[in-house]
């Protein structure tokens, strides 16, 4: 961190957000019921799936309706993520580039595979979202996704030190979400018969993995079979009737967590 010269950085981060807090023209003070919530997805990308079985995809279906119908606004989502790219210093600083000028509300740091232990990247590119002076109506949420068990607690830390700074922080506990697939049934050990959406997504508690039931239903087939990156490491889209996924299953706890903070 040091190496990017911290302390100005974030002297220059803080003087931004006071003058942002003291702008009473900001759009989301707005009335006018056009104005519009976009999402920028900014990650190593979900390879072997279909672009609509994207967490961000699946976002933006569910949301564009309530937004829509309770919020009086448009939602909408771009997703960047790119292959084999961490999250600095190329990413971070053509942040505008790819995302768009002045009207991203939520920038996502979904870098965890390709970022490692490199805790630093992830400081610069929250630092460098902060200083984009292209967004002078409003200085996006950072929303981390995925900071992992193993490196979550490092993870934690840099986004407390941003927060600090006075930047809006989102991120889910690395606990909360191992919780949430040790909840899962796992289709080996079930006791009564599990519902379409739950067969299969979890065998010999590995989620996707375990069992030819599982592995052979992780990614789609009925649409371009044959399409490369269907790998191990890659989430897939378990279908089994009306299907369910590991991305779109994050999609729908996003939509969950994110209408409460639009409604603030």
């Amino acid at each position: 961190m040091e190496s990017y010269d911290e302390k100005i950085s974030s002297q220059k981060l803080q003087a931004h957000l006071i003058q942002q807090d003291n702008d009473c023209s900001c759009r989301h003070a707005s009335k006018n019921k056009n104005i519009s919530f976009v999402w920028a997805t900014g990650g190593h990308a979900r390879h072997g799936n279909l672009a609509d079985q994207t967490y961000t995809a699946v976002l933006e279906s569910k949301l564009k309706p309530i937004f829509r119908d309770y919020f009086h606004m448009q939602f909408e989502t771009r997703n960047v993520a790119m292959q084999h790219v961490t999250s600095a210093v190329e990413y971070s600083y053509c942040q505008v580039a790819f995302m768009g000028k002045n009207d991203v509300d939520v920038v996502t740091w979904d870098f965890g595979m390709a970022d490692l232990g490199e805790y630093w990247k992830l400081y610069h590119y929250g630092i460098r979202m902060g200083l984009q002076q292209h967004y002078d109506s409003m200085i996006p949420a950072l929303w981390a996704l995925e900071l992992g068990l193993r490196r979550g607690n490092e993870r934690m830390k840099v986004l407390n030190g941003l927060e600090d700074l006075g930047m809006t922080v989102l991120s889910m506990l690395p606990e909360l979400w191992r919780d949430l697939f040790d909840a899962i049934p796992d289709t080996m050990n079930a006791t009564k018969i599990l519902p379409p959406n739950l067969y299969g997504f979890k065998c010999h508690n590995e989620i996707e993995a375990g069992d030819e039931i599982c592995v052979q239903q992780k990614f789609t087939t009925t649409e371009c079979p044959g399409r490369p990156h269907r790998v191990p490491w890659h989430y897939g889209w378990y279908v089994c009737f009306t299907g369910v996924v590991v991305v779109a299953l994050r999609g729908f706890l996003l939509w969950f967590a994110l209408c409460p903070c639009v409604c603030e």
